[in-house]
């Protein structure tokens, strides 16, 4: 019977280094370590954040970040006539 466990710190498990807040498989309870917690719950897939809402990446911020670039290197197509 095998124990999920998950990474508490980083350590060595089953010939893998195992990061902290990794998820895995210890064959018995004898092999739980300190560093690994044995309660884990199954969660569902994790969710996507919902696009061009708050926070990092969406194509909102990305279309954002990429204009003010181009005009800042005065890469920006179309109007031409603050360059002269």
């Amino acid at each position: 019977m095998s124990i999920k466990v998950r990474a508490t710190t980083r350590g060595y498990y089953g010939g893998v280094v195992r990061e902290a807040g990794d998820v895995f498989e210890v064959e018995t309870k004898e092999h739980v370590g300190s560093w690994m917690d044995p309660a884990v719950e199954e969660k569902g897939p994790a969710k996507e954040p919902a696009k061009g809402g708050k926070g990092k990446g969406g194509k909102a911020a990305d279309a954002t970040a990429t204009k003010g670039n181009a005009e800042q290197n005065g890469d920006a197509q179309g109007d031409t006539a603050d360059l002269a």
